[in-house]
């Protein structure tokens, strides 16, 4: 202990102060004893932490001593080592279900309808009646590429049914986006073909009824189909943008990076084969010639962007939405390619004719070699990622 005036220590068992000579325990100047006690305390005491709480007749003031906050159910990932929420139903799903069903039934349903009908009293006997996809343009192998669309909608829709943050729901997700995208230039294309039977049915009927020999009556009408497929390539738009929020990290091991570079420039390659001029045309025909109209050049181009931009992009985002992204984006130009190798069709539409001075009806070689790489790294990448999602 120390003393209480001139603060010295004063030794154990001792009173007196040996520096001032005051005595322990007598008054200090300010007015009190002090007292020293001395406790020896040999091991540790446990200190019980009580906690207050309100009483019953108070029930306003209770709460709990820690705040409780819900959270989603959590598992590791055993690839990466990080905690990922355990899928559920995301906010927004329901929509993009809602709208995949839409577009999907009315693209399925749009392609067994009429397009357009043809009514003259001229002697045009090859123009006049009704048209469906197939019919356009003398043949044409649309009518299975809006129903392979249509059907890969509703898959992604119950992919999405499954759970949104589930690998096969984000899938789901990027099927839908990229088969909606797809759908606009070929319903633009399937506007255009229309309308260049229309104008060619309408040529013929006035340069008859110039010679004198009939016709003073003519009409051109869509479809109900017609309005039925722009309505599905609206709604796929709309979906694209909605579905658009899972591509985000979905916390899961990336897909493998050689396989998806290799998708992205398979895509590039195929995309750049329709491009590719023959027999002595240039390559601005692609964007400006004297035989197709405006809408027909650019929805061609447009198709060749969705598979250069959509397949690519889905591909080098490495995940399972990107995936389903690419597979979607291409997959009406795969129909397209493999119906002209198969000749279903009197005319079959790009990539099968569409390459300046290609008159073969046959895909460029560039075309063949870079669709068939995409079939190849897009199946490749599936698997390794199906093979990952199962040791999850």
């Amino acid at each position: 202990m120390f003393c209480h005036k001139c603060g010295n220590e004063i030794p154990l068992g001792q009173r007196t102060c040996a520096h001032c000579g005051t005595v322990a325990g007598a008054t200090p100047p300010l007015g009190s004893p002090v007292q020293f006690t001395i406790v020896e305390q040999t091991e540790m005491m446990a200190v019980a932490k009580r906690e207050t709480w309100a009483t019953p007749d108070d029930v306003s003031q209770w709460r709990s001593p820690r705040p409780i906050t819900a959270t989603a159910p959590t598992r590791p990932s055993a690839a990466l080592g990080v905690v990922t929420p355990v899928a559920g139903n995301h906010s927004g799903s329901t929509v993009l279900v809602a709208l995949a069903m839409a577009a999907g039934v009315a693209s399925l349903a749009g392609s067994f309808m009429l397009i357009s009908t043809i009514t003259s009293d001229a002697p045009i006997p090859d123009y006049l009646g009704d048209y469906g996809l197939n019919d356009l343009g003398g043949g044409t192998n649309f009518q299975v590429g809006f129903v392979i669309a249509g059907v890969l909608m509703l898959v992604g829709a119950l992919m999405l049914r499954q759970g949104p943050l589930e690998h096969r729901g984000r899938f789901g997700a990027g099927l839908v986006g990229g088969a909606g995208l797809a759908l606009v230039p070929f319903a633009v294309f399937m506007w255009a073909s229309a309308d260049a039977v229309a104008d060619r049915a309408l040529a013929q009927a006035a340069s008859i009824a110039t010679a004198g020999a009939g016709g003073q009556i003519f009409e051109s009408k869509l479809g109900a189909g017609f309005f039925v497929l722009v309505v599905a390539a609206v709604l796929g738009v709309i979906a694209l943008a909605v579905a658009s929020r899972y591509a985000l990290n979905d916390g899961r091991e990336p897909l493998n990076t050689s396989a998806c570079v290799g998708g992205a420039l398979a895509c590039l390659a195929a995309a750049a084969g329709q491009l590719i001029p023959e027999r002595g045309a240039r390559f601005t025909d692609n964007f400006f010639n004297d035989f197709n109209s405006a809408q027909t050049v650019f929805s061609r181009v447009g198709m060749i962007a969705v598979v250069a931009l959509g397949g690519a992009v889905g591909f080098l985002l490495a995940s399972r939405f990107g995936l389903g992204l690419a597979v979607g984006a291409v997959s009406l130009h795969v129909w397209q390619w493999l119906s002209s190798v198969l000749g279903a069709g009197a005319y079959p539409a790009p990539p099968a004719l569409g390459n300046p001075g290609n008159i073969s009806g046959t895909p460029h070689i560039v075309t063949t070699i870079g669709l068939v790489a995409v079939l190849l790294f897009g199946g490749l990448s599936a698997v390794l990622a199906e093979r990952a999602d199962r040791t999850f």
